[in-house]
């Protein structure tokens, strides 16, 4: 009696967690139905990266239960380094990042970062802003000579994700003013126990800057160039293509 007991609660348990998971399950695919009807394609990209992200740690892991940590390790730093978020790069273009960097050095350097954080991480710390500044000066000091390299969109627009904001990292003039004000603010508050609305200052500054000022700005400025419409060079001929400094990237 006892065992036939135990067997009706634990069949009785066993339905109710079967009925939750169902449940769950159904409000979860409801909320992801939602999710990728209004995000589209960005969206399905971001949560397609996410599962391949689960894909992979758990390869990972069982390869490490296997002895192969070395092989693991390998993949694992491989991964995070050149692939990790690779559909949502691939759908959004990253806007900032498709174009020659000023240092390839530097480039390679915020990749390796990026894929040790992950790109929240790094947006959240202003690491990503090394990116943006590396990627986007060629950009906003040759507005009528940079490349599109098959970029879609037209020559002012591309102008504007490097100068104000990209469809992920914000662009050159917001990221400058944040770093002007935050230091401009540290000095000011340097030994008074002010000093923790500095990042809440700068964070605003180029809130306000990427949204609102900058976008403007950046067409004023990229139409006083009178750029030639078609106007245009293949990278490898721009200067920083043929610096000899090993610091700087070379011509292929």
């Amino acid at each position: 009696m006892k065992k036939l007991l135990l067997l009706f609660l634990l069949c009785s348990v066993g339905n109710a967690a079967l009925m939750e998971g169902k449940v769950y399950g159904k409000r979860q695919a409801e909320l992801l139905k939602a999710e990728f009807g209004a995000g589209g394609l960005v969206a399905v990209a971001m949560r397609g990266d996410q599962a391949l992200d689960a894909m992979i740690a758990l390869a990972i892991q069982k390869l490490r239960d296997a002895g192969k940590g070395d092989y693991a390790d390998n993949a694992e730093s491989d991964y995070g380094t050149y692939y990790h978020g690779y559909l949502t790069r691939m759908h959004l273009m990253r806007d900032i990042g498709d174009h020659a960097p000023l240092l390839q050095w530097l480039a390679d350097f915020y990749n390796y970062i990026e894929g040790v954080l992950g790109v929240k991480t790094c947006k959240s710390l202003h690491l990503s802003d090394i990116k943006t500044f590396n990627f986007a000066v060629p950009v906003v000091f040759h507005p009528c000579t940079f490349p599109m390299d098959n970029v879609k969109g037209t020559k002012e627009q591309e102008y504007q994700r490097h100068f104000a904001m990209g469809a992920v990292y914000d662009g050159l003039i917001p990221v400058i003013v944040y770093w002007v004000v935050d230091i401009a603010c540290m000095i000011a508050t340097y030994g008074t126990s002010a000093g923790g609305v500095c990042g809440i200052a700068a964070d605003a500054a180029e809130y306000l800057m990427a949204h609102f000022i900058a976008p403007p700005l950046s067409n004023r400025i990229y139409e006083s160039q009178n750029c030639p419409v078609g106007m245009t060079i293949k990278t490898g001929d721009l200067w920083w293509d043929n610096v000899t400094s090993p610091f700087f990237r070379k011509a292929k």
